[in-house]
């Protein structure tokens, strides 16, 4: 089956930071949509974000993302829905998002998952995570009872967030995290990797039908990434400051716990989720070559890094973590 109409929910034209920058990683998923030039785009959005979502060569239908009725009518006639709804997005959107998308027919559903999150104890306790394995769960048996079909895309954490956020290992603070088991290799993905990803997933129709897929731009190791951050800007010091993904996951999964809403909290719990080797299972199998994506070269990925050094994206964050710490 060929896929032509697509609606994305939870897209926001503007880049200003929403949670661990997701905002970037939705937007480049709708401009690859573009670029494909063969899809017909609905961006489905809420009413006080309608006036901030005008992207050319795409449809705004506004609609209440809690409500079924509402999604139902917006979905009808796609052939498929993508749910790029933030990790922190309450749970019950994400299931009537799921709910409207069978209500209306629609062949084809991408979830909301986007990141490697095997089902281990220290991921469990995370309401978040916990609540994306409730949903593919869901979906599962949607498609099991023949009420939809899915493709869910996922992959290791984008070199984006990783190499920039203030807490993990940020090239543009020229000081990078160090954590236990440095040597462990973990995927890494970027948010162009996702949504060209994406782009062929929907162009395969059938072949990626109630498939689970995995991505990675890299594997990669702490060690590798100051080696590598050291020469990418041979002129610049690189520094790294001693951590414990042990210590940050329980102080970070206490805040979150309690409700908190904070950036650095997150990044605390998912420091684990990434560097220790009992919470982050690789893949045994990668799904780039069927999608005929090609990991990175070293060449490539110090590019990046070079790129990452000059990036203003987590500024004002860095000043607050700055802060933070003067304090004490």
């Amino acid at each position: 089956m060929a896929f032509k109409a697509i609606a994305v929910v939870g897209v926001r034209k503007n880049l200003r930071y929403t949670f661990a920058g997701i905002t970037l990683k939705k937007l480049t998923i709708v401009q690859a949509l573009l670029a494909a030039g063969e899809f017909e785009i609905r961006l489905i959005t809420r009413q006080e974000r309608a006036d901030k979502t005008r992207i050319c060569g795409v449809t705004t239908i506004i609609a209440d993302r809690s409500s079924t009725a509402d999604l139902t009518r917006a979905f009808y006639g796609c052939d498929v829905v993508v749910n790029v709804l933030g990790d922190h997005t309450p749970h019950q959107e994400h299931i009537t998002v799921l709910d409207a998308a069978i209500a209306a027919n629609v062949p084809r559903y991408v979830p909301s998952q986007w990141g490697n999150t095997p089902r281990l104890e220290a991921l469990q306790a995370i309401p978040f995570i916990r609540s994306k394995f409730d949903i593919t769960d869901l979906v599962e048996k949607a498609a099991r009872e023949g009420k939809i079909t899915f493709t869910s895309i996922s992959g290791g954490p984008w070199i984006e967030y990783i190499m920039e956020f203030p807490t993990l290992m940020p090239v543009p603070q020229r000081t990078l995290h160090m954590h236990e088991r440095p040597d462990f290799e973990f995927g890494i993905c970027s948010r162009k990797m996702f949504a060209d990803a994406l782009v062929a997933a929907l162009r395969m129709g059938e072949g990626t039908e109630n498939r689970h897929l995995h991505v990675d731009l890299a594997r990669l190791s702490q060690n590798q990434a100051l080696k590598m951050t050291r020469k990418a800007l041979p002129n610049e010091e690189i520094t790294t400051v001693q951590a414990s993904f042990e210590d940050r996951y329980k102080t970070g999964l206490a805040k979150v716990l309690a409700g908190a809403s904070d950036k650095f909290a997150f990044a605390d719990v998912l420091s684990k989720c990434i560097f220790d080797p009992a919470s982050n299972t690789q893949p045994a199998k990668l799904d780039n070559e069927m999608l005929g994506l090609k990991m990175a070269t070293e060449n490539e990925l110090e590019e990046l890094l070079r790129e990452a050094s000059k990036s203003t994206r987590y500024e004002a964050d860095a000043k607050v973590w700055l802060s933070m710490l003067s304090k004490g």
